[in-house]
């Protein structure tokens, strides 16, 4: 068995674009584009762009690019502790989607051969 699991990929997926969209959607309630909300909704677009990619080259990478996407939602979660204030509902909300996609992403992880 390698850990893949379609219902855990869905999920993945869905919480990406969950995290991805309100990154964006801060945008609207800021009146204007900020450039750290965008990028970071870009960056997971990204991620899951290349986590997902059927491509044979990067087959061999797929392994780094899941941990990539793991320490990129993990920083997020911590320079929100450090720079998310005032914390809002908002920001709680998506901190809860970003450590669900976390553990969905390191169950993913190839299973061990017994």
């Amino acid at each position: 068995m390698n850990g893949k699991n379609p219902i855990r990929r869905i999920f993945i997926i869905v919480l990406t674009l969950i995290t991805a969209g309100i990154h964006f959607y801060l945008n609207v309630l800021l009146g204007k584009i900020d450039i750290l909300f965008t990028l970071n909704a870009l960056g997971y677009l990204g991620l899951l762009a290349l986590w997902l990619a059927p491509f044979s080259f990067l087959a061999v990478y797929k392994h780094w690019i899941r941990w990539l996407f793991i320490g990129f939602t993990s920083l997020t979660i911590v320079l929100w502790v450090f720079l998310g204030q005032p914390y809002t509902p908002i920001g709680y909300i998506d901190k809860l989607v970003e450590i669900a996609l976390v553990v969905f992403l390191f169950l993913e992880a190839p299973k061990k051969q017994v």
